[in-house]
């Protein structure tokens, strides 16, 4: 018996351990006696395989660059809600991103352009290197979005065990492509940063250095050879002033001169152009070898790039009026509004205003600094200002003919006079390249010829077709308190800045500020950029302009402002003052400003005989529908006892009718009485001036005429007549609140 009892206790021992076990969960299988049951997760997706998004389109679930992938975290075989899982991007970065494209703000951002929102803009999802969700149910989504490479992207999804700490992972494949990466050259190309270069001995930028990207028929980077697979060469077509080319070979020494042999890194080769003592554009080819990526071995199938670099003299070639006063001009509409960081100062009884130049060669590069620029200003002889408006200059007209490369200047005879000219006076053309700007006049001006100190430039002969105006001193206003003008320094970006000064008392003055350079042979006169080559339309583009912030339009005296006429009568050639003054404090007077007028008539008696007629229309159009819609050829008035029966729909036919003919009744006798009282008045309003311009001390003054106004009660209507006449400045250099002036008939309501 006792080993048949030993046996039992055994057999009960191994039953109890296993219960044990069970109870303790299974192994890393899910059963067993192996322990606890692991952690486990998955990672799939629709598609693995995706083409390259050569055209950049955005993510899309339903498109053919996006896919949806699905991580799934599990415990006993069953979804575990883990509390964090994460899906990284381990490698194959530059083939695309994550995305969560849920919706949530945070995962994505607005791109809308001030002053447009989101929304309604449409938000763009952002992309990301690694996702996390929190909380979950043990499934989460996410999409992964494709660039323009081809390759092999890895992902990893990952979630930790939070009763254990351990992290489980699993890992994805999804291939970008496969295109058609051969390896071999198939696209050569420059990638040149447009920063200046200038000749040698100036101090300044003298070697350029670029990048050449070598790419397979994929569009990627060719392999990195073991030799050189690049060459670079300089065309003859150069300035031939002793310009180079640097690189380093694939041996890693230097090569220079006009062929130089380097090889690709990653598919880019950097080389450094230097410059030589001539200005000008080099060209540079650069060729690889399709056939093996190597050109120490010769070149069978050449893939080769052209590009130019220019080589700047420093020399200035042109000048620009540029901001803050001229950068605030508006193409083609006015040279004189504020722009941003422009301002005047007009804290005293001078107003200051600064004003740049921007100076470049012949490549758009700007001189070195310390070039001299000067500044001129002339405001007179005017005439017209300010009684007609900013005034036109006395000496000005379009038939000049400088003398290319000489010191004359003539118009044709029978043409414009230049007569008032003299020593020191200041001619101004603004003609085409190479004549434009100022020139100071030698010695006293015939009718049709004058001398200037500085020769005019060689260039092609114009004959008579030049825009000129001819300023002599006394002027009004001045180039930093300096009325011969005043020179000064380029700084590293080219730009001249100064300030001009004016008296508050010449607001609205016309004038013409030049500048010049390089002893005169290069000028600029502000305002032209408006006006093309040939002067036309006003001839007067820049004027002393008042401060245009707080600008108003006031009436003197206020009292005709609001002005009450007898019903009926009439008020012929009223002279109105009103008055723009600038938002200086004080505020200055703005002469020479155009006012626009527009008349508003209010004439209730009028607008209710139109309704009336509205009205008779409407109810004639409701009768005669209502008449043609018989249903039964029914009679309009109802039958007797010894007529026969009629339909039944007669009944409530004629009940319309009649309804729709009391109607047309009422709407003739509305009609009759509003025609009737519309006929008692005519209300008519005109003005004179039209333009209205401002003139002495900014007043203009407006000639109106209203007649026939009437009240309500008057006419037994439903409203006062009146003339509204709606002011406002045309600018845009000048923007004041509206100026309504209101006429109105005795006993009418106030406005």
């Amino acid at each position: 018996m006792f080993p048949m009892t030993s046996g039992i206790f055994r057999w009960f021992g191994l039953l109890l351990l296993g219960f044990m076990l069970a109870g303790c969960g299974g192994g890393g299988g899910g059963g067993g006696f192996g322990g606890t049951d692991t952690l486990k997760i998955s990672i799939t997706a629709d598609k693995t395989v995706l083409p390259a998004n050569l055209l950049g389109r955005g993510p899309d679930p339903s498109g053919p660059f996006t896919n949806t992938i699905t991580v799934q975290v599990k415990k006993n075989d069953r979804l575990f809600a883990a509390p964090n899982i994460a899906i990284d991007v381990v490698s194959g970065l530059a083939s695309g991103a994550l995305y969560y494209l849920d919706g949530d703000p945070e995962h994505e951002e607005c791109l809308a352009t001030p002053p447009q929102t989101c929304p309604p803009v449409a938000t763009t999802p952002l992309a990301f290197r690694r996702l996390v969700f929190e909380d979950t149910t043990g499934t989460v989504t996410g999409h992964f979005h494709v660039g323009d490479t081809p390759g092999t992207v890895v992902l990893r999804a990952s979630a930790q065990d939070p009763a254990t700490g351990e992290t489980v992972v699993a890992d994805l494949a999804i291939n970008i492509g496969p295109g058609v990466s051969t390896g071999q050259p198939a696209l050569v190309g420059f990638e040149i940063v447009p920063s200046p270069l200038y000749i040698t001995g100036q101090g300044r930028e003298d070697v350029k250095r670029f990048q050449v990207v070598v790419l397979d028929d994929a569009g990627q980077p060719v392999p990195n050879p073991a030799g050189n697979n690049l060459r670079l060469q300089l065309l003859p077509s150069r300035p031939n002033g002793g310009e180079k080319l640097a690189a380093i070979n694939a041996a890693g020494g230097t090569e220079e001169g006009d062929i130089v042999n380097t090889r690709t890194i990653n598919g880019r080769a950097e080389i450094a152009l230097h410059s030589g003592d001539k200005p000008g554009t080099v060209a540079i080819t650069a060729i690889a070898d399709r056939a093996d990526n190597n050109i120490d071995n010769g070149i069978a199938n050449s893939v080769s790039d052209i590009d130019t670099i220019p080589i700047g003299s420093g020399e200035i070639a042109s000048l620009t009026f540029t901001g803050p006063y001229p950068g605030a001009v508006i193409a083609r509409s006015n040279t004189l509004v504020l722009g941003n960081g422009d301002s005047i100062d007009a804290t005293g009884a001078v107003y200051t205003r600064a004003i740049s130049v921007l100076a470049v060669d012949e490549f758009g590069n700007p001189p070195p600094p310390g070039e001299f620029i000067t500044f001129r200003l002339m405001d007179g002889p005017l005439t017209g200002y300010p009684d007609l408006g900013h005034g036109a200059f006395t000496i000005a007209a379009k038939d000049g003919n400088p003398q290319e490369g000489g010191n004359t200047f003539t118009t044709p005879p029978g043409g414009s006079s230049l007569l008032g000219g003299h020593t020191n006076c200041q001619l101004v053309l603004e003609g085409g390249a190479g004549q434009e700007g100022g020139w100071l006049i030698n010695g006293q001006a015939q009718r049709n010829l004058l001398a200037v100190f500085n020769t005019f430039n060689l260039v092609d002969d114009t004959g008579f077709t030049v825009p000129y105006t001819v300023g002599c001193p006394p002027y009004t206003g001045n180039v930093a308190n300096n009325v011969n003008g005043i020179t000064v320094f380029t700084d590293e970006d080219g730009i001249a800045t100064t300030t001009i000064n004016y008296p508050r008392t010449q607001l609205g003055r016309c004038f013409k500020l030049t500048a010049e350079a390089n002893d005169g042979r290069v000028g600029a006169v502000m305002g032209k950029e408006r006006l093309g080559s040939t002067l036309f339309g006003d001839e007067c583009t820049s004027w002393y302009l008042g401060v245009p912030t707080g600008a108003t339009l006031v009436v003197i005296p206020a009292s005709d402002q609001n002005i009450q006429v007898p019903v009926g009568g009439a008020l012929t050639d009223r002279n109105i003052q009103i008055q723009l003054l600038d938002g200086a404090t004080p505020p200055g007077p703005l002469p020479g400003e155009k006012l626009s007028v527009q008349v508003v008539i209010t004439d209730p008696d009028k607008d209710a005989a139109v309704a009336a007629k509205n009205a008779l229309a409407t109810a004639q159009a409701t009768f005669n529908a209502i008449s043609a819609s018989n249903p039964a050829g029914c009679s309009t008035t109802e039958p007797g006892e010894d007529d026969p029966p009629e339909d039944t729909r007669c009944a409530s036919w004629r009940t319309a009718l009649i309804a729709a003919q009391d109607a047309l009744a009422k709407a003739q006798a509305d009609l009759a009485v509003a025609d009737a009282r519309d006929a008692l008045h005519e209300p008519t309003a005109s003005f004179t001036p039209n333009p209205l311009v401002t003139g002495v001390d900014g007043i203009a003054t407006l000639n109106i005429s209203v007649s026939d106004l009437y009240t309500a009660v008057s006419t037994g209507g439903t409203g006062d007549a009146k003339v509204e006449f709606i002011i406002t400045t045309v600018g845009p250099e000048i923007r004041a609140e509206t100026l309504t002036i209101t006429v109105l008939p005795q006993g009418a309501a106030a406005p």
